[in-house]
């Protein structure tokens, strides 16, 4: 009797321990916000798909297929007001499909990119896939989201997007770097183009990223995206992925 008590004790602290270290782990915060240096650059390797599929007539819109891959590294160069300036210098390969076409496309790129503390280009609007991960700006808990609504512009049309971004894990990485993965979910209204006027539009995303906690930086990131218009019979289909990661080179100061 008393080892089947010292038995049923020790499965109550236990349980005990785990719910604590439970609510420990959920109170725990986690700043997500970048912090440059102008000792640190990246080398960024990015891929991306545009599909446009359409049935029916929806003109000036036709079947497209694009892939991209950009090998590139950028560099913070300065701060100017809340934007922080990116030099950026790598390579471009575009491939089309267009009804029996097909071609490929190479380019070098050297030029300068300005975004804010949460990730919003200056200029104009983006895709909303082709932003960079919406950051809090703040320290975050577990599970706790943040909701940024921000200005897009996509093939259709443009107007607002709205984000919804949420801690889903924590993790420690093989050279000790706590990591945290991030979950993005996002929808929008637009203002359609004058070839779409009168469709019904439906816009949809999903995807996550990873943040680096140890560096204040982002490790990779993993979107993708549906927009469809219909009008009539007639239906307009574009799917959107991208993916990329970040390889951080610090105390390095040209490429």
């Amino acid at each position: 009797m008393k080892g089947i008590t010292v038995f049923f004790l020790s499965m109550i602290m236990l349980a005990s321990c785990r719910e604590d270290q439970k609510r420990t782990t959920e109170q725990e915060s986690y700043f997500i916000a970048p912090v440059y240096t102008d000792s640190v650059y990246f080398a960024v390797n990015e891929y991306f798909t545009d599909k446009i599929s359409v049935e029916g007539e929806m003109p000036p819109f036709h079947q497209l297929e694009k892939a991209v891959h950009e090998t590139y590294f950028q560099r913070f160069v300065a701060k100017e007001g809340r934007f922080r300036k990116i030099h950026a210098i790598g390579t471009t390969i575009e491939r089309y499909k267009r009804a029996l076409q097909d071609s490929i496309h190479t380019s070098h790129f050297d030029q300068y990119v300005k975004f804010d503390e949460l990730g919003i280009f200056d200029g104009e609007p983006a895709d909303p896939v082709g932003l960079i991960p919406l950051y809090a700006g703040r320290r975050v808990r577990l599970y706790e989201a943040w909701t940024p609504r921000v200005p897009v512009k996509i093939d259709f049309g443009s107007g607002m997007a709205n984000f919804r971004l949420a801690i889903d894990s924590a993790y420690t990485a093989g050279n000790n770097d706590l990591l945290v993965r991030v979950s993005v979910q996002f929808d929008g209204t637009l203002q359609l183009v004058q070839a779409l006027h009168g469709a019904q539009l439906t816009i949809q995303g999903k995807g996550w990223f990873t943040w680096n906690c140890t560096i204040n930086q982002r490790r990779d990131t993993h979107l993708s995206a549906t927009y469809i218009a219909r009008k009539g019979n007639n239906k307009l289909t574009q799917q959107i992925t991208r993916s990329d990661t970040l390889i951080v080179y610090r105390n390095k100061l040209n490429f």
